[in-house]
């Protein structure tokens, strides 16, 4: 992610729930199908939010 991108997705409405929705996976090692069930989101949604936020923590990374 660019800066701008970065910058874009910090302002999204639903970061800090992605935020959430990351640590509970990457952290807590929680499942995606119960992460869909408790967030009531599709589990290909829930995928996609992991994959989206990880980009954005290792872009985070390596621009500090």
């Amino acid at each position: 992610m660019t800066k701008e991108e970065i910058n874009s997705y910090k302002k999204n409405p639903h970061f800090q729930r992605n935020e959430a929705i990351y640590i509970l996976h990457k952290v807590d090692s929680m499942p995606v199908e119960e992460l869909a069930k408790a967030w009531n989101l599709s589990v290909d949604e829930i995928k996609n939010i992991i994959q989206v936020h990880s980009e954005y923590w290792e872009s985070t990374e390596t621009a500090a």
